[in-house]
């Protein structure tokens, strides 16, 4: 579905870390997998995607606003560092967090 690539895509590449070096592609979402790999392992589902929902009435600041959220996902991704010869020297990991407004409809 052409919208759920493209939302993936629009999400890797506000990856801040692309003006770091690591292009959009090097995120792995898939972290149960054993194994890294730059761009995700190839047939990843969301079973290895390690997550964290909490449902809970709060704010965000957002733009120097307040923000009501009632969702919120935190997903555990990791990328490579490279060397100057493009070899994985380690693999880090980071959390990128989404927050929903009026989740559920309210």
């Amino acid at each position: 579905m052409a919208q759920n690539t493209d939302l993936g895509n629009l999400i890797m590449l506000l990856n801040p870390y692309t003006e770091a070096g690591v292009a959009q592609s090097q995120m792995d979402i898939y972290t149960s997998n054993a194994t890294p790999k730059a761009g995700g392992a190839q047939g990843g589902t969301i079973a290895q995607v390690q997550m964290q929902v909490d449902n809970y009435s709060g704010e965000w600041t957002f733009g120097g606003q307040p923000q009501h959220v009632k969702r919120s996902v935190r997903i555990l991704y990791r990328y490579p560092v490279l060397d100057s010869g493009n070899n994985v020297l380690y693999w880090l990991e980071d959390y990128l967090l989404i927050g929903y407004q009026g989740a559920g409809g309210n």
